[in-house]
C-alpha cells in the first residue's frame, strides 16, 4: 500500500494516476474523503480515500497503517486560510515523518523545491528547507525530490535526473515529475539523496 498525502493536489493527483497505472494499491490522504470520492479527476480511480490533516498528528496514524511507502506532497506556496509556511511545509512534514516512523514505514519520498534552504530569509523556501532537513535526519529510507518550475504541459516520457545546476533546465511537466517519483519506489539509486529532476 502506497500512501500519497495531498493526493488530490497539483502534483499529488498526477502521482496517484501513475501509481494506479503501475498497478499499485494506493491510499490517498485528503481533507474531505467523501467529496474526493465523488468529485474531481481521481473520483473514478480504484483507490482508498482516507481523511487526514498534516497539522493534526492524531489523524495520521490510520493513514499510515500497513503502508509500504509514503509519498508526501502537501505544501502551500501562498499563506492563506489561517495557515502559514512553517505550520504546513515544515510542521506538516515533521508530523508525516513521525507518523510513518511510528507505523514502521521505512520508505518516504518527499516533494521539495529548487532553492529550498533553511538559511534563506524567504519564508517559503526556508520552510521547505527545514522540512527536507528533517526528512534527511529521520533515519528512514528517504528521497527528497526537487524540481524547478512545474508546468501543465503533456509529459514527454523523459527527463534529466541529477543535481541543481548540473545538466538541468528550468522546468518540468507535472506528469513527468510524477513519473520519476513513482519509479523511486523500486529504484535504489537515490535513497538518502536529493535528486533534481528537470526536462
Amino acid at each position: 500500500m502506497i500512501v500519497v498525502t495531498g493526493g488530490s493536489g497539483y502534483i499529488g493527483s498526477h502521482i496517484v494516476w501513475k501509481l494506479v497505472e503501475a498497478g499499485e494499491q494506493v491510499r490517498v490522504m485528503v481533507h474531505n474523503a467523501e467529496r474526493a470520492r465523488q468529485e474531481g479527476r481521481l473520483a473514478a480511480l480504484p483507490v482508498e480515500w482516507v481523511q487526514g490533516d498534516v497539522t493534526r498528528p492524531k489523524t495520521l496514524a490510520a493513514v499510515m497503517q500497513d503502508a509500504d511507502a509514503v509519498i508526501h506532497t502537501v505544501a502551500i506556496a501562498i499563506e492563506k486560510g489561517g495557515h502559514n509556511y512553517e505550520e504546513i511545509n515544515y510542521g506538516g512534514t515533521v508530523n508525516v515523518v513521525d507518523a510513518a516512523k511510528a507505523a514502521g514505514v521505512a520508505r518516504i519520498l518527499n516533494m521539495s523545491q529548487l532553492g529550498a534552504d533553511s538559511r534563506l530569509p524567504y519564508r517559503f523556501l526556508a520552510s521547505k528547507g527545514k522540512a527536507q532537513e528533517y526528512v534527511a535526519r529521520s533515519g528512514l529510507d528517504w528521497t527528497v525530490v526537487r524540481g524547478p518550475r512545474l508546468t501543465d504541459d503533456p509529459g514527454l516520457g523523459r527527463y534529466r535526473v541529477g543535481w541543481v545546476g548540473v545538466d538541468a533546465s528550468t522546468k518540468i511537466s507535472r506528469d513527468d515529475l510524477a513519473d520519476f517519483i513513482v519509479t523511486q519506489l523500486d529504484d535504489q539509486r537515490f535513497i538518502r539523496r536529493m535528486p533534481f529532476v528537470s526536462h
